[in-house]
């Protein structure tokens, strides 16, 4: 019993020692978390952005108000009211019609639905959508779009698949849409 006691005490360390070693060393730890914050700074700058976006937003205010009033934000109704002017104007459509390389006129403009929300029975939503990623590279989005309190008031626990289309869609990327959801119904 005395032998495993005097083994003990070579075994321990006193703390005062444990720290004046540590405080020897902090230099050499403190160096290390520089250099792994280092390289990892310059391995995240280096590599593919997975995805990067930018946007330009035009607004302006009417004519008639007072310099006092420009400094007030926009609210919601005036944002929309500039959106549908802005569609209709023949300049801002040329330039989006370059941008896309695709004719975009006011009339077409006016034609087109923006969103479908859809599903089909015994498939989740996100399953939906990841087969029409895999078959077709179509993006949709799925789940509850943020609108819980309306999923449920509808009977859709899981949500649905939301499509957006947009002025620079064609006819034929709506048909390649319509006929892989109709592939994917037929699944089950």
């Amino acid at each position: 019993m005395t032998g495993q006691k005097d083994e003990m005490r070579d075994v321990t360390i006193d703390l005062g020692k444990l720290l004046a070693v540590l405080q020897t060393w902090v230099w050499l730890l403190v160096a290390g978390v520089a250099v792994g914050a280092i390289a990892a700074y310059i391995f995240s700058r280096t590599q593919t952005p997975v995805y990067e976006a930018s946007t330009n937003i035009l607004v302006t205010r009417n004519s008639e108000q007072t310099v006092a009033n420009v400094t007030q934000p926009l609210n919601l109704t005036q944002l929309v009211e500039m959106y549908v002017r802005m569609l209709s104007m023949d300049d801002f459509l040329g330039i989006v019609s370059e941008r896309v390389d695709y004719e975009v006129t006011a009339e077409n403009v006016k034609n087109r639905i923006g969103v479908v929300s859809f599903t089909i029975d015994k498939i989740h939503p996100h399953e939906i959508a990841y087969l029409l990623d895999e078959r077709a590279a179509i993006l949709v989005r799925s789940g509850d779009h943020c609108c819980i309190p309306l999923m449920r008031h509808l009977g859709l626990e899981n949500g649905t698949v939301r499509a957006s289309l947009y002025l620079y869609n064609t006819l034929e990327e709506v048909d390649l849409l319509i006929e892989t959801v109709e592939e994917i119904a037929r699944i089950v």
